[in-house]
């Protein structure tokens, strides 16, 4: 995430912390996705993690790629040679082909 390998601390206070462990998408062949995101929550010392799972359609247009979430909303990625970069709420996301 913008650059540093995960884990990250996107978010932290004197008493909270939010971490980004882990994100995957996968894209199939009949146009559909599975867009995984792993984070460790810490409040007033207790920890939780939490998986944030979207699935849906997308379409491409050149690198432009739309994805449509299954039950509602949209979000982009742009799509390079082995890689999906998305800006998440300010932090810029790189998937890497593996």
């Amino acid at each position: 995430m913008d650059g540093v390998p995960v884990p990250v601390i996107m978010y932290a206070d004197d008493v909270s912390m939010d971490e980004l462990l882990s994100g995957e998408v996968r894209l199939n062949a009949d146009q559909t996705f599975v867009d995984i995101t792993a984070l460790r929550l810490t409040s007033n010392g207790e920890m939780r993690i939490e998986a944030l799972e979207a699935t849906g359609t997308f379409a491409r247009n050149n690198s432009a790629v739309t994805f449509t979430i299954a039950g509602g909303g949209q979000y982009q990625m742009t799509m390079e040679p082995n890689t999906l970069t998305q800006d998440w709420n300010g932090y810029i996301l790189v998937y890497t082909r593996q």
